[in-house]
């Protein structure tokens, strides 16, 4: 696998693009929860007073050469840009989630392999089922390193 470079296909540019795709392809929005029924109502009322506004009924060029409200033009570019926000936040929590995970990794290591556990660490030994021999006290400093 370490030779082969992947093929990703547009608009996948790296992996955390095709994981994104991939989970938005099998967990669509549903529209029919609090949340999604609060996000269309604000969306209903941002599109309304955007029709209420001088000038929003004068027709321009949609993507496809077509004549629309300018309104509508409007909202459109603006559920692209919320879209661009949520790629990114979901991106972004994906890199966190990571590095959570490694820092978990790291700290399993040292309470099963030296028998100790950091300040902090005492919940995890109980989730993960082990009895370390003691606790020592560790500096801080490591964490930096393993979240970089």
């Amino acid at each position: 696998m370490k030779k082969t470079e992947p093929e990703y296909y547009p608009p996948v540019e790296n992996l955390l693009d095709l994981i994104y795709e991939h989970y938005t392809e099998k967990n669509p929005v549903e529209k029919n929860t609090v949340a999604g029924r609060a996000l269309k109502a604000k969306e209903k009322e941002l599109e309304e007073w955007l029709r209420g506004l001088e000038g929003m009924d004068r027709l321009v060029d949609d993507y496809v050469g077509d004549k629309i409200p300018l309104w509508e033009k409007i909202m459109d570019r603006q559920g692209t840009v919320c879209c661009a926000w949520e790629k990114t936040a979901f991106e972004e929590g994906m890199k966190v989630r990571i590095r959570l995970m490694r820092i978990l990794k790291v700290l399993q290591k040292l309470v099963v392999f030296q028998g100790t556990v950091c300040a902090g660490a005492v919940g995890w030994q109980r989730s993960l089922h082990l009895k370390p021999v003691g606790v020592k006290f560790i500096e801080a400093d490591w964490l930096q390193h393993i979240i970089i």
